[in-house]
């Protein structure tokens, strides 16, 4: 009997070291995944950065169209005086709408990008959550094997 094991002995043992391998493989595609998922969370950080300075040109432009606004009024007080002063306040208008505008579109870009962060994230996570359980239920296959090999060397 002892005879006829020493095959599936030395299976058991190549499928056990197979295993360890698969493990170790898969043990280093996790580490991998967490370092994707730590890149993805801080380009998604960085998107959010990015949308606070949107949010501070957008004011500064908002500031500037008003200040323009007041320009163009006191300009219009000051007659013939001020007409330069007017063609100046108008070019700064100019300027803050074309700020607001560009920003607009670079938010909607960002909302964009944002979204497809998020989704990177969530996806980033599950498969990590899963490449967990996949190791656990590799972990189980090399005990389950072990204790077959055990078994077959005792007899």
């Amino acid at each position: 009997m002892n005879e006829e094991t020493k095959p599936a002995a030395t299976v058991n043992q190549q499928n056990m070291t197979t295993m360890n391998n698969v493990n170790t493989n898969w043990e280093t595609e996790l580490a991998d995944m967490k370092d994707l998922k730590e890149s993805v969370e801080k380009m998604h950080n960085d998107v959010q950065d990015i949308n606070k300075i949107i949010n501070v040109i957008n004011e500064i432009s908002r500031q500037a169209n008003l200040l323009a606004l007041n320009a163009s009024i006191e300009a219009a007080s000051a007659g013939d005086a001020g007409k330069g002063f007017s063609v100046v306040a108008s070019e700064i208008r100019k300027l803050a709408v074309q700020s607001a505008d560009s920003t607009k579109e670079i938010a909607a870009i960002i909302e964009k990008i944002t979204a497809q962060s998020n989704d990177m994230v969530q996806k980033t996570q599950a498969s990590l959550d899963g490449g967990h359980k996949q190791s656990q239920l590799i972990s189980e296959a090399i005990s389950s094997t072990e204790k077959v090999y055990n078994r077959t060397t005792a007899l």
